[in-house]
């Protein structure tokens, strides 16, 4: 069987010449089989802030947030320290697997030397067709904000469209290369430290509403769960779950990582473990400065992060937040 070359391309084009002396990324890629052809740009701070910008700690609250509050009420916020530490365990292993192996594709490729080829070539379309599902699930879900940054009611053909065109935008920055898409991971980054670290501090130390007490409270959404507080706590933790996915973005660019086998593990942790905080801060900062928790609860608020920051900075601060955030 033929080895694929970086990432599944394959290797019966032209050769390249042979790793340098000090070349330590090529001469790893060697000793796999493989011949180093895509340029090494990313440091660990870049390849951290790949992994960042993927789990995204804005979209991750909203992804989590008006649903972990009606399942199990402000006490919901404790589901995810619990689901961070399970998510430790899985870059455990992933850096493990990484410093192995650090290449493009790692599904496959841990699957294949893992397990076989069938295995690999089985894992590689299943992460193929989840990352198909998941990106095209996030420009659908990304159509909303353009249409509330002008202000227009989307129609079903509408956001389709606009998804459509979010898509190929990203396709674009995409097919330009790594530097080009690490100026839109930087633009993100940035937007990321004024939407979630800057709002979620002063959420929390000039607008707040509740005291921490609030956080012991389910205000009956336990209902859902027939009444028991555990069935909606072991819920809640499936659903706090999808703030803490992505950090797997840094595997993605291994080969074109300087040192991948030592700085893609690093770049996995510092990612996962600086996301979980401002995750958790943000919960905690929304949850006690919205002004209404118990209408979340009862499925009258659907936007609860949207509420508590327009309450608190005033309605000017709508269209500016919904930029941020797209």
């Amino acid at each position: 069987m033929q080895e694929p070359s970086t990432g599944g391309r394959s290797a019966t084009g032209p050769a390249t010449a042979a790793p340098q002396e000090g070349d330590s990324d090529a001469a790893r890629l060697s000793d796999l089989g493989y011949q180093q052809e895509l340029r090494r740009s990313l440091g660990v701070l870049g390849n951290i802030a790949m992994g960042f910008a993927v789990v995204s700690p804005v979209v991750a609250l909203y992804a989590v947030s008006m649903v972990g509050t009606a399942i199990a009420g402000p006490a919901w916020v404790w589901a995810l320290p619990v689901v961070l530490l399970g998510q430790c365990l899985v870059v455990n292993v992933y850096s493990e697997l990484a410093s192995q192996w650090p290449l493009a594709g790692g599904p496959y490729q841990w699957g294949r030397r893992l397990l076989g080829p069938s295995f690999g070539w089985m894992s590689g379309w299943v992460w193929q067709f989840a990352v198909m599902f998941g990106n095209t699930t996030v420009a659908y879900l990304a159509a909303p904000w353009v249409f509330a940054l002008i202000g227009v009611t989307p129609t079903p053909a509408a956001m389709v469209a606009v998804a459509a065109a979010i898509l190929l935008a990203c396709m674009l920055v995409n097919a330009f290369g790594i530097r080009i898409l690490s100026l839109f991971v930087s633009l993100g980054i940035a937007a990321e430290a004024v939407a979630s670290v800057l709002v979620g501090f002063s959420l929390l130390l000039f607008f707040r509403k509740h005291g921490f007490s609030l956080f012991t409270e389910t205000l009956g959404a336990e209902q859902l769960s027939g009444g028991s507080t555990v069935m909606a706590f072991l819920a809640v933790l499936a659903v706090a779950g999808w703030g803490f996915i992505g950090f797997d973005a840094c595997v993605s660019t291994a080969e074109e990582t300087k040192d991948a086998g030592r700085q893609v593990p690093r770049a996995m942790w510092w990612a996962l473990l600086s996301v979980g905080t401002v995750v958790i801060l943000n919960a905690m900062a929304v949850a006690l400065a919205h002004p209404d928790p118990a209408a979340v609860v009862a499925g009258r608020d659907l936007d609860p992060v949207t509420t508590a920051v327009v309450t608190s900075f005033g309605s000017w601060s709508d269209k500016p937040f919904v930029f941020v955030v797209l």
